[in-house]
């Protein structure tokens, strides 16, 4: 699926449901908003490295302290369209499954750096 067709899906989203709809659908659990790298033709989003601006808020919980202004702050947070289009937001998350497009294969979430060999 291109970025065109993703953000054609979205807008036709947005023709039944508000931007806050969409919004309300991620489940804040921070894993797209880590350190990622593409190894052997696969996204990796290493756990260990946060972004500097993502906050726990509970046990599985997460939000961005300057999420208004994160494109501005982070050269490497991306809006979610171009997000799902690259591959890089991971197999759990909600727009992901939402997207359904198994043409893009979605990111796999490391948690250790010995985990990389088991990609």
């Amino acid at each position: 699926m291109t970025l065109e067709e993703i953000r054609d899906k979205i807008r036709a989203f947005r023709e039944y449901f508000t931007e806050q709809d969409f919004e309300d659908m991620c489940t804040h659990c921070g894993k797209c908003c880590h350190a990622k790298a593409k190894i052997r033709g696969k996204v990796l989003i290493f756990l260990s490295q946060p972004c500097y601006f993502l906050r726990k808020v509970e046990e599985s919980e997460y939000l961005c302290d300057v999420y208004n202004e994160r494109f501005e702050c982070c050269k490497n947070c991306l809006p979610i369209d171009e997000a799902l289009a690259r591959g890089v937001m991971p197999e759990e998350c909600v727009y992901v499954k939402w997207l359904g497009d198994k043409d893009i294969p979605p990111a796999r979430v490391i948690s250790k750096l010995r985990d990389i060999g088991r990609t």
